[in-house]
């Protein structure tokens, strides 16, 4: 389902949802995974709002993101 959701998405939404998943993984600390994890979050409900994605994909791909 993620990557199905994922292949959907432009190659440029794509690459900014990847390097959001590489910073929230390479941030040490509480405080910069948080801020990584709510920039993400922002991101994603974006698309959501944009009508590019589902209440759904958005769940998917912000867990696949924070995983």
């Amino acid at each position: 389902m993620t990557r199905e959701t994922l292949n959907k998405l432009p190659a440029n939404v794509r690459e900014i949802i990847e390097d959001l998943r590489k910073e929230y993984k390479n941030a040490v600390g509480y405080n910069k995974k948080d801020a990584k994890r709510e920039r993400l979050a922002g991101y994603v409900t974006g698309l959501r709002d944009a009508g590019l994605i589902t209440e759904r994909e958005r769940q998917i791909l912000f867990v696949y993101g924070t995983v």
